[in-house]
């Protein structure tokens, strides 16, 4: 961990002197992607926020408020959420129940955008700081350019700007395979499927840098959505790793 803080520490020195892209750091599905039993949604929260503590990295963590309501543990997952806000990090709304809106009426899903931020709004208030950001599930802007455009007015007057991103590592195709080896204690084939969805990562990260490259401006910001909270640190910090080629941002789009 120290020669990975070293690096990161040099990277942002480096920042200072040249024009350089930027790197937006943001986490979908807050508190736990798919259900995620209790003890290892905290585990993965946790190993996160240690990651991007030790890195210096600021982050924005999109939530779904539905996926707090577990029975008898309502205010245990809901720790989890202020303990993003706790280490300085921002929290972003992605609706309350992650619904598709290519298949829900405007209107059901502009109410459940609304049901999401009944706890991260006063959350962040509490923290000094204003709840801005909003992600769409699926990354689907709406299905008609007159829905599109209705809701990206309903979200302007209520204050939220729209956070895109640009790099997509497909975290979701490699998690359900690497928990089910984790769970059958089949450590190796976990071992394999970690070191695919490493390379991979890095694969797609190269791919979107030479295309940003290619398409935006030097200085433009390019936001990394670092995925779901599927994985822990040991996604986590080679991620940071490959991130830091740029200078990390407290932003969440461009």
């Amino acid at each position: 961990m120290h020669g990975l803080i070293l690096f990161l520490v040099a990277a942002a020195c480096l920042c200072r002197g040249q024009a350089q892209r930027t790197v937006a750091l943001t986490f979908d599905d807050l508190p736990a992607a798919g259900r995620l039993p209790l003890a290892e949604a905290r585990q993965v929260n946790e190993g996160i926020l240690a990651a991007l503590k030790g890195a210096g990295a600021p982050a924005v963590g999109f939530v779904n408020e539905g996926r707090l309501e577990v029975a008898g543990e309502f205010d245990r997952r809901l720790s989890l959420l202020r303990s993003w806000v706790d280490a300085g990090h921002d929290l972003g709304n992605h609706t309350c129940s992650h619904l598709d809106l290519n298949n829900t009426p405007l209107l059901v899903y502009q109410n459940d955008i609304l049901k999401g931020e009944r706890l991260i709004r006063p959350m962040m208030a509490g923290a000094g700081k204003q709840l801005v950001w909003f992600r769409h599930p699926y990354t689907h802007t709406g299905p008609t350019q007159q829905i599109k455009f209705n809701l990206e007015l309903f979200l302007k007057r209520k204050g939220y700007q729209i956070a895109p991103f640009t790099i997509e590592n497909s975290d979701w195709l490699f998690s359900d395979v690497w928990r089910d080896a984790i769970r059958r204690g089949e450590r190796e084939a976990a071992g394999r499927i970690q070191a695919a969805y490493l390379d991979y990562t890095e694969t797609m990260f190269g791919y979107f840098e030479r295309l940003a490259a290619e398409r935006l401006p030097v200085g433009a910001e390019v936001p990394l959505d670092a995925g779901q909270l599927l994985f822990g640190p040991w996604a986590t910090e080679p991620l940071l790793a490959t991130a830091h080629r740029y200078c990390l941002s407290d932003t969440a789009r461009p």
